[in-house]
């Protein structure tokens, strides 16, 4: 189903339907919470909220920091497991 466009209509609540087998294909359930955001190209792009995304995110950027500046060895390695083990849950 991938690039396979269809089109839709906003009506007056400015509301658009995400056909059934789009929602079917992407695991999408009735509640589930959607993003809506725009990317670089100017395109309006409408996923599947993560709310650990960005929190993976930043414990991810924050490991490499701690692995770059290397000050206290023994200190660091117990926080890169704690990080590793943050991002293990939270990737699940």
């Amino acid at each position: 189903m991938l690039n396979q466009g269809v089109i839709r209509r906003i009506d007056h609540l400015g509301r658009v339907v995400i056909p059934k087998d789009f929602r079917r294909a992407n695991f999408l359930q009735d509640g589930d919470p959607v993003e809506i955001l725009t990317n670089a190209e100017g395109e309006i792009v409408i996923r599947k909220f993560d709310p650990h995304k960005d929190l993976s995110d930043h414990i991810k950027y924050l490991t490499e920091q701690v692995e770059i500046y290397k000050y206290d060895l023994e200190k660091n390695k117990k926080i890169l497991k704690l990080f590793h083990e943050m991002i293990d849950v939270l990737e699940e």
